[in-house]
């Protein structure tokens, strides 16, 4: 778990250098360390930003409605460690079959 937050310490510092427009990679990894450490604030305030600056981002997307449908850190751990990269790097990982538009229902 130490490992985890001082890589979610680094992304964070990345995430925060990173300029406008070019930060979408980083912040739906950054949204996805900071859900398995436990971390909702940083996990929502990283999928706003990807999404915001790039709707269609796959990874920002599945975390996204991971977030939103309230799934335990744990199980998103067991999800990531079973789903081939090749998923991850389709347009399977839509939630739903549709795409996000907030990372929460309100």
């Amino acid at each position: 778990m130490n490992d985890r937050r001082a890589l979610l310490g680094s992304l964070v510092d990345a995430l925060a250098r990173t300029p406008p427009s070019r930060a979408a990679p980083i912040a739906s990894a950054t949204a996805v360390v900071a859900w398995l450490c436990g971390d909702g604030v940083r996990a929502n305030a990283a999928i706003d930003r990807c999404l915001t600056e790039d709707p269609d981002n796959r990874m920002g997307t599945l975390i996204a409605g991971i977030v939103r449908h309230g799934v335990p850190p744990s199980e998103l751990e067991s999800l990531l460690c079973e789903m081939p990269e090749a998923t991850l790097n389709s347009g399977e990982c839509r939630v739903d079959e549709v795409r996000p538009s907030r990372y929460s229902p309100t």
